[in-house]
């Protein structure tokens, strides 16, 4: 649930100009899709076609590097 659209739609506008990089193909995979806007896992694995344990590793990753945060309930958006 989001309680200010505004303040999201304009997150969202500015994370998508944001130039992504990454160290490894699976990183930017998800960085890719996280930059359409909030995102479950699932949904990431999905469109991604990574496998559960890579996606894992990946995404701890990209949030040690401070590239993503987690939101709770297995959602994640960019930092």
């Amino acid at each position: 649930r989001i309680l200010f659209p505004e303040d999201f739609a304009r997150k969202s506008r500015n994370a998508s100009k944001r130039v992504l990089t990454a160290d490894t193909e699976e990183e930017m995979m998800i960085l890719r899709a996280l930059a359409d806007g909030l995102r479950s896992g699932e949904e990431i694995i999905e469109s991604t076609r990574l496998l559960a344990a890579t996606f894992n590793q990946a995404i701890t990753m990209l949030e040690i590097k401070g590239q993503v945060r987690a939101l709770g309930a297995n959602n994640w958006c960019l930092a």
